[in-house]
C-alpha cells in the first residue's frame, strides 16, 4: 500500500470502568490480553504490537462502557 494512503477504521476500544483492574484481569484472562499499566493510571491492553483497548476510570460527566475509537485519515488543515 502506498505511504500516502490514510488508514481508515477501528484503531482500539477504550473502557471506562469503575472498577479498571478487575476489567483488564477479566479480558486479560477472555481474550489473553498482555495487560501494562501507564503513567496517566490508564490500563493499555496489547496483542502482539498492537494496542487493542485501554482501561480507565470514567469522569465524573462520562458515560462507562465500551467506546471506539476509530482513524477517520490524516487532519486537513
Amino acid at each position: 500500500m502506498p505511504e500516502d494512503v490514510p488508514v481508515k477504521g477501528l484503531r482500539r476500544m477504550e473502557l471506562r470502568s469503575n472498577d479498571p483492574a478487575g476489567s483488564a484481569e477479566h479480558y486479560r484472562s477472555l481474550f489473553g490480553w498482555i495487560v501494562m499499566p501507564a503513567d496517566d493510571g490508564t490500563l493499555r491492553c496489547w496483542v502482539g504490537d498492537r494496542l487493542a483497548a485501554l482501561i480507565r476510570r470514567p469522569a465524573d460527566w462520562e458515560t462507562p462502557g465500551w467506546h471506539p475509537s476509530s482513524a477517520a485519515g490524516r487532519p486537513r488543515c
